[in-house]
């Protein structure tokens, strides 16, 4: 699992490449550097 800000595109780019999926979304749940953020969870399945 990962736990991701949505505006960190690279981050989110990297997992997903790595067969990772949204799982969740928390809206504007934190507030960095006076502006609200969304997280963005997410999982790949081990098989």
């Amino acid at each position: 699992m990962g736990f991701i800000f949505l505006h960190n595109e690279p981050s989110l780019k990297l997992f997903r490449h790595f067969g990772f999926e949204d799982w969740g979304v928390f809206p504007d749940v934190a507030v960095l550097d006076g502006m609200e953020r969304t997280l963005v969870i997410l999982g790949k399945k081990l098989r």
